[in-house]
């Protein structure tokens, strides 16, 4: 008997609509410095523990638009979701495409290993990979193809890329520490100090409100709608303590802020033609649940640098650390919490849906392990949605390494060669091609 099943709800409900058709599996590959037995070994071991949890993220099956947990033992969920490719047959791009809306059950996600192949490489690069120990019989890709409208890019990360890994420490868990030390300290004040400092939010936020209503009345205005379009594709590797020593040097304020302005600074270089720019940063609300979409948005229209200056993140970052865009950030927040959700009226719901595509590029940074052994060299993100709106850039952090895949819808006025020209000049980024992963 099929356990209880849960009807896909809030923000799955646009990808559910079509799958099969314009939306397939999305597919997070990772690339890890151990030989293919290994890494399916540490899987094995790994799965007995996880699976002990009967809401395990690796017990997710799925079926048309509901999903639910399953109760099978570890090696039946193992050879259900392991498909291991020995020869590089294509089967990770065969899996992608061809998840329908038929009457079969299926793993929500599935892994795909198999030796590590890496995109089209020089003579020196495929070298050096050798003396890193990342020849092709010494390394391997793992290949997870996940129904985003079950399961977001988060719990792949934290639940399931983790499961190839002995030992991952989270960058959240570190953050969410430091967070929860901070709420204590706030907490140890006195009771007329506690009032001052609320009397003083009320009196903030009624000032900065008009500034506020500004922010938030720009944002209506369309600004990526209408006109041709051709796809963009982007894959760079961003020093985190590059971004750390940017923030540093130039007051620029947090990592994502930094990451932001240097994304916005490369977009205006590429296209003379914009003034303004509306763009996204995602934001997870709900961490710990196993399954879903917990992600709202926050949302800015940022004005063009003066590329006379001499640094030309400094506008984009003002404007995001602004106090006024801050009290946006908290109504836009909420909105989106509950777009996500599903629990909006259908006019809204709509009206949403549109602006959230119309965005210019919406970041989608999510730190995943402070380190990780086996060492993770390479992460590719492959977006499920083949008309690419909005336009999204993919961050996952792993130690030092920011792995960012661009996957942009442009006009016809935007440099590609000016866009990766300047986004490599002002972030320092590394390893930058325009190779997709083979499963796209």
């Amino acid at each position: 008997m099929k356990p209880l099943s849960t009807k896909i709800k809030g923000i799955g409900r646009n990808f559910n609509a079509q799958l099969g058709k314009k939306a397939f599996r999305t597919a997070c590959a990772i690339s890890i410095d151990t030989d293919l037995e290994s890494g399916i070994a540490i899987l094995r071991r790994k799965m007995a523990v996880a699976l002990a949890d009967p809401k395990s993220t690796a017990r997710l099956m799925v079926q048309g638009d509901r999903y639910w947990f399953s109760e099978a033992t570890v090696n039946e969920i193992v050879d259900n979701i392991l498909i291991v490719d020995r020869e590089g047959d294509g089967i990770a791009r065969a899996v992608r495409f061809g998840d329908g809306r038929g009457d079969t059950a299926m793993p929500a996600a599935i892994a795909v290993c198999e030796p590590y192949k890496g995109h089209v490489r020089s003579a020196a690069d495929l070298q050096a990979d050798v003396g890193a120990g990342q020849a092709e019989d010494g390394a391997m890709t793992v290949t997870w193809l996940f129904r985003h409208d079950v399961v977001d890019g988060w719990r792949v990360l934290r639940f399931l890329c983790s499961l190839f890994l002995d030992e991952c420490p989270l960058t959240f868990e570190r953050l969410r520490a430091r967070h929860d030390e901070q709420k204590v300290k706030a907490r140890s004040g006195g009771f007329i100090r506690k009032l001052l400092r609320g009397a003083a939010s009320l009196c903030g936020a009624a000032a900065l409100a008009p500034a506020a209503t500004l922010r938030l009345g720009r944002l209506a205005i369309a600004s990526n709608t209408i006109g041709l379009r051709r796809h963009f594709y982007m894959h760079a590797v961003v020093s985190l303590a590059r971004m750390k020593e940017l923030a540093s040097a130039q007051r620029l304020g947090g990592i994502s802020t930094v990451l932001t302005a240097c994304i916005s600074a490369a977009f205006f270089a590429a296209d003379p033609t914009r003034d303004r720019a509306v763009v996204g940063q995602n934001v997870l609300f709900d961490p710990d649940a196993p399954e879903g979409n917990h992600v709202c948005v926050k949302m800015a229209s940022l004005a063009r640098p003066d590329f006379s200056d001499r640094s030309v993140l400094t506008r984009a970052a003002q404007t995001m650390n602004s106090s006024s865009q801050n009290l946006a950030d908290v109504v836009i927040g909420s909105v989106t919490r509950e777009y996500v959700k599903g629990s909006l009226p259908k006019f809204v719901d709509s009206m949403i849906h549109q602006r959230h595509d119309a965005m210019d590029f919406l970041v989608s940074n999510l730190p995943a392990f402070d380190t990780s052994s086996p060492r993770v060299f390479d992460l590719q993100t492959l977006r499920e949605f083949t008309d690419w709106a909005p336009s999204i850039v993919y961050v996952i952090g792993v130690g030092d390494d920011l792995f960012c895949d661009f996957y942009w819808a442009v006009r016809p006025s935007f440099s590609t060669d000016a866009f990766m020209r300047t986004f490599t000049s002002v972030s320092g980024a590394k390893d930058v091609h325009t190779f997709l992963a083979d499963s796209y």
